[in-house]
Formats: C-alpha cells, structure tokens, sequence
C-alpha cells in the first residue's frame, strides 16, 4: 500500500548510515551494513570511518548482534548470507563473519578484489561472487581463497556493478557505474569462468538511476 514505518535503528555515540542489507530467514535475522558517511548528520570527516554489520530480530527489530572494525579503509558497503549463516562483507576489504564468530574478519583472496560491492554466496556455499567496481566479477573459491575473475564477450563491461543476486543460475546486476546504468542478466558457463550470455532488462530509465534492489518472485524491486 506504499506505508512505511521504522523497522529498527541504532543509538551509538558513532553516527552511521545504513547501506546494505540481506535476511537470514532460517534465523529470521535481517542484516544491515552500517558506515560512517558524510550523508549522515554529525559524521566527522576527520575522524576514522567505523563501518561493520548489525543483525536485528526480523519480528520485533531488536538488535541482536553488532560487529565494527574502524580500520577498514573506507569501510564495508553490502552483506551475504551463507546458508550455515557465515556472512561476507563487501567494501574496501571483503570481510567474513563466522556465524558463531565474535568479530569480523578479513577474507584472503588470491587475487586482490578492490572495491568490492555487489555480492552473493552460491546455494552450495563453496563459492562467493562479488563485483569489483572498477575490474569486473570475481569468484572466489571459499576453501582456499583462490580467485579469478569471470570472463566475458569483448562487448559486454562488467564495471560498475553494484547490487547483484542470483535468478534461475544467472546474475543480475545493476550496473549504474555505466552510462546510461542498465539492469543486467549475465548466463554464466558450469565451471564459473565466463559469462555466455549478456542481456540488458532495462537501460537508462531517467526516472530513477538504481543503485540496488530486490528481487521477490520473478519482479525486481529497484532503489536509487
């Protein structure tokens, strides 16, 4: 009916913004990313960026847990859920968070994935996808961190990728780092290496430029 309410907020003496979110629904947690920003009120510019995860209760919006790191670069911007409820964190670093864990950890890769930010776990959770903004899609093998990043057509870009999910085994991305930003779907070959087929579901629509979503069903619900 388009009504809104506050779900949940967080008092600290440290001002953050809310930016990535995802719902363990096994455990019926959403999880939320919180940064300093300079688009929240009171941010100190000056000050180190505080930037970790936050689960509250999907029923009531009680905090339930609350991990922070203050030297993570420009800090962490989007969440993924495990299915054992590990959660990995995108940002300037990629961050891990055993489910039953204390603190958050730094994911080692093989390869270095700078400015990660889309990013999802495989249903068999042996393997994590994340965009690099600026390089493309790695996939990053979780036993042993090795990585590489998924090969595509030499006409499709695979830059500027910020929300991405998985459909029917294919990635959705949307990708406003390019212009005009375009939704996409990208098939992906058996082993994960490359990308067979690019398809743009929507381009450039002036009304909103997205920046992420959600898909429910067979709709995606875009915010921008």
């Amino acid at each position: 009916e388009g009504h809104y309410t506050k779900f949940a907020s967080v008092s600290d003496d440290t001002p953050l913004a809310a930016i990535g979110l995802a719902i363990d629904s096994e455990r019926r947690i959403l999880w939320a990313i919180g940064t300093g920003s300079f688009l929240v009120d009171g941010f100190d510019q000056d000050g180190p960026v505080v930037s970790g995860v936050f689960g509250f209760d999907l029923a009531s919006g009680e905090r339930l847990h609350a991990y922070t790191r203050d030297d993570v670069d420009f800090g962490y911007n989007d969440v993924a859920v495990a299915p054992n409820g590990d959660l990995y964190l995108s940002g300037s670093t990629i961050g891990f968070l055993p489910r039953d864990g204390d603190a958050i950890q730094t994911l080692e890769t093989s390869e270095p994935v700078f400015g990660s930010n889309g990013i999802l776990v495989m249903p068999d959770g042996a393997t994590l996808i994340t965009s690099s903004y600026p390089a493309g899609i790695a996939v990053i093998r979780l036993g042993d961190g090795e990585t590489t990043f998924l090969r595509a057509p030499d006409n499709v870009a695979l830059y500027g990728i910020d929300g991405m999910y998985l459909y029917e085994g294919d990635l959705i991305a949307v990708q406003h780092g390019a212009r005009p930003w375009r939704l996409m779907r990208f098939a992906l070959n058996a082993g994960l290496s490359a990308i067979t087929k690019a398809t743009v579901l929507e381009l450039g629509d002036e009304r909103l430029v997205a920046t992420t979503g959600a898909i429910v069903g067979d709709r995606i619900h875009l915010v921008g």
